[in-house]
């Protein structure tokens, strides 16, 4: 019985586990047929999308093929092709593409794919209240190619123009494209004559956009059947319209790119399969169809073809910012970089590693010559080098001294030889220096100091900067270099910018582009501007309309030529008032006389200037006083 019960339970797991591993079954309806550049371009997008997941769902594709088999929009054989085909497939989705497969499966729904979620993609007119009503039957994302953009760039691209001709066919594509038409270029009329060309053979279409005169724009829609009932492809249709047209022709999809049009806001195949491929997986892993809203704004780019650029001699400088270009002239580069690339990489790595064996090997030596300290090389080495350099054992005795250090600490180095570092200098002990030496020792880590010599003898006083290294016997060996002149330079270079700083004037550097590098708190306070403000600015930022260009061009002049210019100067501030300053600018060189900088020093008298006017006035007015009486008398 037990047994009876284990294989029972084992039957029920396999059954759940086969349950959970079957496919979900999405149905992918096309309007058209497979080898059209749109319709391929959606399933691209599609199935970019689902492949990943491919072995949880069961793709099926069909075509309706209405581009070259005209329908009466009921579809009746092709819906009982597909109650006989799917007659036992229990689809999770159906995702249909453009306006035929949508309203094929809409027309539907209800009665032979009831409870199935509906994706759509590519459907170029989608009524607002149809959509909120159906909210719970089918979501997507709406065709929403934009016209008006591309229109109003062409016509920025061309100024000249004055006629704009409207390629279009009479296929239920067609159709919803006049609509949407018919409501847009008015706004245009203004501009530009408006013509269609539709129910045209392509013979005739040809013979049209031949004779079209030079400002003429041609907008290409879709012309995929022509009035004699024949088909064409997109590939096709374009095709034989540019050869015949001498004039620019822009569209509105990116699968006329490269075929004959300059370009336009282009809409993307590929993006709207990805998107509704997208929102399918939302619905399979869970999602309400409800809670998922109609797309209505597709994912368009600027996208332009260099060669029909070059044709109708468009500067690219003037496209739309963020615009793609395709066809552009192969450099060399775009040729052979990967290889040059690849190559570089190589020499890259060989320079690293030739310049880390060159390290490795410079280490090495200078590890022999610790070690070997008597060597003759090592002695005149050590002797020659401008650094003070001294070695000292374990029980920190001086090993050697060189002639630099010597001097350093102000000891005859015979003298040190054989004495401990502390009987020497037995002010040090206990100090930061030695704590740092026995640390270095003691580690086996080099290390770095600074400290104020001190004690008796001519070294007395100086400044050293200290770098000692673990010695192989125990020992250290330790760099001496004096920094006396240095510290002294570097308090002075400190006292310079505090004084700056301090200053009541206001001081500025530039280099010598006139881009602020610094600025003092006094200049902050004149200006209103703060430092992080005004540096990595040009000084224009402060230019009033007081003075012309030639007195800004004698300054610059002045400054340039390696002299120093006086005056005053109306500046404005960050509030937009205006303000005098008695200035002084300077020309700043480099050790080679260069100039590298330019400084400037002001003062301002605003209010100086204030009262000298109210003074003048002061005088003018006793002196007209002083006539008035004189008359008067």
């Amino acid at each position: 019985m037990r047994a009876f019960l284990f294989i029972l339970l084992c039957l029920i797991v396999l059954h759940e586990d086969a349950a959970c591993q079957e496919k979900k079954h999405i149905l992918v309806l096309h309007s058209y047929n497979k080898g059209l550049e749109w319709t391929d371009s959606e399933d691209h997008g599609i199935m970019s999308v689902l492949q990943p997941r491919m072995d949880e769902l069961e793709v099926h594709t069909e075509y309706m093929d209405t581009k070259r088999i005209a329908g009466n929009g009921e579809f009746r054989d092709f819906l009982k092709f597909l109650v006989e085909k799917y007659n036992s497939t229990r689809f999770s989705c159906i995702i249909c593409t453009d306006d035929d497969a949508f309203n094929f499966v809409f027309r539907y729904s209800r009665t032979h794919f009831q409870g199935v979620p509906v994706v759509f993609c590519g459907v170029n007119y989608l009524d607002k209240r149809l959509a909120a009503e159906n909210r719970g039957v089918f979501t997507g994302v709406v065709e929403a190619f934009d016209i008006r953009t591309t229109l109003k760039t062409a016509l920025l691209l061309h100024p000249q123009t004055s006629k704009i001709v409207v390629i279009n066919d009479l296929t239920t594509t067609g159709r919803a494209n006049r609509r949407i038409l018919d409501g847009l270029l008015p706004e245009f009329s203004g501009k530009a004559e408006i013509e269609f060309l539709e129910d045209l053979t392509m013979a005739e279409l040809q013979a049209a956009v031949r004779n079209l005169p030079p400002d003429t724009l041609i907008l290409i829609m879709t012309f995929n059947r022509d009035k004699s009932g024949e088909d064409f492809d997109y590939n096709r249709s374009i095709a034989l319209i540019s050869r015949a047209a001498s004039v620019p022709i822009y569209g509105i999809w990116d699968f006329y790119l490269g075929k004959g049009i300059v370009g336009g806001m282009l809409t993307s195949g590929r993006d709207q399969g990805r998107i509704a491929a997208e929102t399918a997986l939302r619905l399979i892993d869970g999602e309400r169809l409800e809670d998922i809203p109609v797309i209505t704004e597709s994912p368009n780019r600027f996208m332009f073809d260099y060669r029909q650029m070059k044709r109708f001699g468009i500067d690219e400088d003037k496209l739309p910012l963020g615009s793609i270009v395709i066809n552009q002239p192969i450099s060399f580069m775009d040729v052979h970089g990967r290889i040059i690339r690849g190559a570089l990489g190589i020499v890259i790595g060989l320079v690293m590693v030739i310049i880390l064996l060159l390290f490795r090997m410079v280490e090495r030596r200078k590890t022999e010559r610790e070690m070997e300290r008597a060597h003759r090389q090592t002695v005149t080495i050590l002797e020659s080098i401008t650094d003070g350099f001294i070695a000292v054992d374990r029980d920190f005795h001086f090993t050697y001294v060189n002639r630099e250090a010597e001097r350093m600490l102000g000891h005859d180095r015979d003298a040190l030889s054989g004495r401990s570092y502390w009987e020497v200098f037995p002010f040090m002990t206990g100090t930061e220096v030695e704590r740092f030496y026995r640390q270095v020792m003691e580690s086996g880590t080099a290390g770095d100091l600074q400290y104020r010599h001190e004690g008796q003898g001519a070294g007395s006083g100086k400044w050293l900067a200290v770098k000692a290294y673990p010695a192989e016997d125990g020992g250290v060996s330790v760099y001496l270099r004096d920094i006396t002149e240095e510290k002294a330079i570097n308090d002075e270079r400190i006292r310079l910018a505090t004084a700056i700083e301090q200053a009541a004037e206001a001081i500025f550097i530039t280099d010598t582009r006139w881009i602020v590098e610094y600025v003092n708190p006094a200049f902050e306070r004149m200006t209103g501007y703060s430092r992080s403000e005004i540096v990595g600015q040009h000084i224009r930022l402060l230019k009033s309309d007081v003075h012309d260009r030639d007195f800004y061009r004698q300054i610059r002049e002045t400054l340039q030529a390696g002299k120093v210019w006086s005056g005053q100067i109306v500046s404005r501030k960050k509030d937009g008032t205006v303000f005098y300053t008695e200035a002084t600018d300077s020309p700043v060189r480099d050790g080679s006389g260069i100039i590298i900088n330019f400084v400037g020093v002001s003062r301002d008298i605003t209010v100086e200037m204030r009262l000298e006017r109210e003074l003048r006035q002061s005088q003018k007015m006793e002196a007209i006083g002083t006539l008035a009486g004189g008359i008067a008398h």
